[in-house]
């Protein structure tokens, strides 16, 4: 199954790689390829929409304005502000919206050589747990609820086992940490970790701010 191409498009990601799993430089690849056959206005920030003798009038930041009969709108969920926990006190807090770029070596200042504390138990959690492994003298992942994996669940949204690589750093090398905290407290024991090992905090805890 090819997961990664759009299906309304004669181009497939396939045409690129034969790679099982592409790297993403050939998504964005293929993406601009896609794309170029299209008119797409980059850079251009909605401000409002109105309905005017029956169709769609869509106004964006430079005064610029578009007209439709038909409106899709795909601009995936508004993530929500942090929950009112103890650990969003801590001076080093980084959430999807804040998270530093890193290098191409994939270090990057704000975690060199320090220990990061992962809140959250889903894909971008356990992703942004194996991309820091390299840069972070140790990893931390905690989460209220044991995560579900896709391999069992049959759901492809719940964690694919590619993911899960924090599991043989935790359990054969003794390198980085799983911790399922079910009395949350409030997130006083993450704060309490984050204060003990001067740890960077990184929530991944979805667009919802429950983890």
């Amino acid at each position: 199954h090819d997961w990664n191409s759009l299906l309304a498009v004669n181009h497939s990601l396939c045409d690129l790689t034969s790679e099982f799993y592409a790297p993403a430089e050939l998504l964005v690849q293929y993406l601009e390829e896609v794309a170029s056959n299209f008119h797409v206005v980059y850079n251009a920030k909605v401000v409002g929409s109105r309905r005017h003798n029956g169709r769609h009038v869509i106004h964006v930041h430079d005064g610029r304005q578009w007209t439709c009969q038909h409106l899709v709108i795909a601009t995936g969920f508004e993530p929500e502000p942090l929950p009112p926990a103890q650990w969003t006190k801590h001076k080093d807090v980084f959430t999807y919206a804040s998270f530093p770029d890193l290098d191409k070596s994939g270090r990057a200042a704000f975690c060199d050589d320090r220990d990061v504390i992962i809140i959250g138990n889903g894909n971008a959690a356990f992703e942004t747990a194996n991309m820091l492994a390299g840069c972070a003298s140790a990893v931390h992942q905690v989460f209220r609820r044991p995560p579900r994996f896709s391999a069992l669940t049959h759901y492809v949204g719940d964690v694919r086992m590619k993911s899960f690589e924090i599991a043989d750093r935790y359990l054969l090398k003794s390198l980085d940490a799983l911790l399922n905290i079910p009395q949350w407290s409030n997130g006083f024991p993450v704060m309490g970790m984050a204060q003990e090992f001067n740890a960077v905090i990184i929530f991944c805890g979805g667009f919802t701010g429950k983890a």
